[in-house]
């Protein structure tokens, strides 16, 4: 599933945006989907969704979850939000060190590599997260 929702965001976008443009799109989608369903319950349905306008872009991943999930996501886009380079770093060494600490590099990829701006809502166990672009 994530292999044809990544084709289909990089047909899209490159496609719509420019090349710079349409990357950052394609590696938010992949994450924030990866996302959605590796620390989701599968209760409900996963969404996502890739809305935009002439200067903006968003891509936005609904799941539910559980909360003390919800509380690990909140603590990490903190962290992100406080030096994004730290935590990529951080997470990086985590995925690589074979150790089995479970890594949350997909978001820092998004806030990092591709420099988006990251933001959540929560809503009971309904969690969305989003990722902002300048189209």
């Amino acid at each position: 599933m994530l292999d044809y929702t990544h084709q289909f965001f990089t047909a899209y976008s490159e496609g719509h945006f420019r090349p710079h443009t349409a990357q950052k799109v394609t590696v938010a989608a992949f994450e924030l989907l990866e996302n959605g369903l590796k620390f989701g319950t599968m209760a409900e349905k996963v969404v996502i969704e890739l809305v935009h306008g002439n200067s903006w872009i968003v891509v936005r991943v609904s799941n539910s979850s559980i909360p003390a999930r919800i509380s690990m996501l909140n603590d990490h886009l903190e962290k992100l939000r406080t030096n994004a380079e730290a935590t990529y770093v951080e997470e990086m060494r985590k995925s690589m060190s074979g150790t089995g600490q479970r890594a949350m590099l997909g978001l820092a990829r998004v806030a990092h590599e591709a420099r988006l701006e990251l933001q959540s809502q929560v809503e009971g166990n309904r969690v969305m997260v989003e990722a902002y672009c300048q189209a």
